[in-house]
């Protein structure tokens, strides 16, 4: 499972000739479905609460997506989350808060 670092660190290093730098080659092979599981919402709460912590105003809304967030539908183990903020694209407003929880 990817670290929080990992998710949210960004390279604008060119990708290798031929290859498309929004096409990542899949590293895993099958994807394991398991029956819905009771505490996916409460997982989710408790990392909504540490984004909000860490982001405040900033988070416009935070928001169980995927399959996990369908109650009784079997799934992918991974709580999917959408951030929103006022502009993705001023990573000077956001990014910091999500950095800090990396380093805590």
């Amino acid at each position: 499972m990817p670290t929080i670092r990992e998710i949210i660190a960004f390279t604008d290093d060119a990708p290798p000739p031929g290859s498309s730098p929004w096409v990542v080659s899949p590293t895993v092979t099958c994807v394991n479905i398991v029956d819905s599981d009771p505490t996916w919402p409460s997982i989710f709460a408790s990392i909504g609460d540490v984004l909000c912590d860490a982001l405040g105003a900033r988070a416009l809304d935070i928001l169980h997506v995927g399959s996990t967030s369908v109650p009784g539908l079997r799934a992918k183990s991974v709580i999917d989350i959408d951030l929103i903020v006022a502009d993705a694209s001023d990573e000077g407003a956001w990014l910091p808060g999500l950095e800090k929880m990396t380093s805590s």
